[in-house]
């Protein structure tokens, strides 16, 4: 995976991830890549100014920031000969990761997390709006690797479909795993030929249209992967009724 040059690294759950530490690091090493470790420091409120004791507000707030650079400090002994640099930037965490990205030209996002609701709103919001790939490791018990790589065989999406799965196969002959590629779709306005007022057609004839739809899903499928069909003969294929996003 000779791809990613500059590596931004955040650790969002409060517990350390040696496992997701050592991945990066490897994979810096693969590719010859920086490394940068990077924090969202908690923002007092704009209210502090009418508040009598805003000096305590403020000392608190560079007490916190202290805490982030020793808890980076630690994880960049950790990087190797080479290290890693450390920025600590006040703000939301998601919008400071964009705007990193954007700013610094970092071509990998990878983030731990303990998996509490505020981490995945804010994996939700780099998921969405970040530029860049995207690498989200969650705390888990399983011995083998599994990756999924979502597609959508539409031939405007090409490009897009070509860069995930070169990833998603990377990854897998770098740790070794499962590679799952996944394709979700839905039999356009199903819903309205189910329902009474609109019912022109039998379920049995709507199950018919919904059949032949995964199938040419499928054959779209098998046409987007025929380039990589040696590499990918042993991935594991599915074609999935329902919307993408969930």
């Amino acid at each position: 995976m000779q791809r990613f040059k500059s590596i931004l690294f955040s650790p969002l759950g409060r517990h350390d991830n040696p496992a997701a530490l050592r991945r990066v690091v490897d994979l810096a090493q693969r590719n010859h890549a920086t490394i940068t470790l990077f924090s969202a420091a908690a923002e007092p409120p704009k209210a502090r100014r009418f508040l009598r004791h805003r000096d305590i507000v403020d000392h608190l707030a560079a007490a916190d920031r202290g805490e982030e650079q020793h808890r980076l400090s630690r994880l960049a002994s950790q990087c190797g000969a080479d290290g890693a640099d450390i920025v600590i930037e006040p703000g939301n965490t998601a919008l400071t990761l964009i705007m990193r990205v954007l700013t610094a030209g970092h071509d990998l996002v990878v983030v731990t997390t303990d998996d509490d609701r505020e981490d995945n709103a804010t994996i939700k919001r780099l998921l969405r709006k970040c530029p860049c790939p995207v690498w989200v490791v969650r705390p888990t018990r399983a011995r083998k690797l599994r990756v999924l790589a979502a597609v959508d065989p539409d031939p405007d999406e090409a490009e897009l479909n070509r860069a995930i799965l070169e990833l998603a196969a990377s990854t897998v002959d770098l740790y070794g795993g499962e590679l799952h590629v996944a394709h979700a779709f839905e039999l356009f306005a199903e819903h309205l030929m189910r329902s009474p007022r609109y019912g022109a057609m039998s379920d049995a004839e709507i199950d018919g249209l919904r059949d032949e739809e995964r199938a040419d899903r499928y054959r779209d499928l098998m046409h987007l992967l025929a380039p990589s069909q040696s590499a990918g003969a042993h991935w594991q294929i599915h074609v999935v009724q329902g919307s993408a996003p969930r």
